[in-house]
């Protein structure tokens, strides 16, 4: 078969690639374990080093991937096997890899969200004895496999519809009712009683500086905290070229 026989078919719309992307960024991870981690390692620190290397390391390999893949026009492998050889062969085979391990872990995930989400429905009965309601999940083998199964089907059937029919309407249409769901979640979250004590809670460090990283430094910070003054320190030298501190408290 020639070259030229073989149609390889493009997203549809700027809008349908750039949702497409954030799909395939945008996870679990994102709303569950990032705040964890934010919490349990500083606060606005963690942050602010998650942002410096996405800037220097993450965004950019996300663009030198997608220029090379616009370029070639082939897979992962293939587009590292035209730049470096077989050793990019080898090493676009294991970026492949990855993403295919994730694929036996994650609709377990989802699975147990959708239980979940149907006990949310039906009053919530987890909150109650959130161990014992997991345990309760994880002894109904049955119906997580049955979960699984149809997200597998669901899958493969998005999947067949190609990119514009597939991939790219269902990103079209689940993405932006995940920011609507995260936009719902967040007006519950601030209207829940006792939320201003939550957000500062000062016998509760991984709570307060979350939203509140100044109190990590200089005078204001607690003494239950991380210290982040030298962060702020480099953070203000690398900008005025001062080691003055970053303000000045009366």
């Amino acid at each position: 078969m020639s070259e030229n026989a073989v149609k390889k078919e493009n997203w549809g719309s700027r809008i349908g690639y750039i949702l497409s992307t954030l799909g395939m960024s945008i996870g679990v991870g994102a709303m569950w374990r990032f705040p964890m981690l934010t919490a349990k390692y500083g606060g606005g620190t963690f942050v602010l080093a998650f942002i410096i290397i996405s800037i220097v390391a993450v965004i950019p390999a996300g663009w030198a991937e997608s220029a090379l893949g616009r370029k070639y026009k082939r897979s992962t492998a293939g587009n590292l096997e035209a730049v470096a050889g077989k050793k990019g062969k080898a090493f676009g085979t294991f970026m492949a890899a990855i993403p295919m391990c994730l694929a036996f872990y994650y609709p377990v995930v989802m699975a147990i969200c959708a239980v979940y989400m149907g006990s949310t429905i039906g009053g919530a009965p987890f909150l109650n004895d959130v161990e014992g309601y997991y345990n309760q999940i994880n002894a109904n083998r049955p119906l997580i496999y049955a979960i699984v199964l149809a997200v597998i089907i669901l899958t493969a059937l998005i999947s067949l519809g190609g990119i514009k029919k597939g991939v790219e309407k269902c990103c079209k249409i689940l993405l932006p009712a995940l920011f609507v769901v995260l936009l719902v979640v967040d007006i519950r979250v601030f209207t829940l009683d006792g939320i201003a004590e939550g957000l500062y809670a000062p016998q509760r460090p991984v709570l307060g500086v979350q939203w509140h990283p100044e109190r990590q430094s200089f005078g204001l910070r607690r003494p239950d905290a991380v210290d982040a003054a030298p962060v702020f320190r480099w953070l203000r030298g690398a900008l005025t070229n001062t080691d003055a501190p970053l303000y000045n408290r009366k």
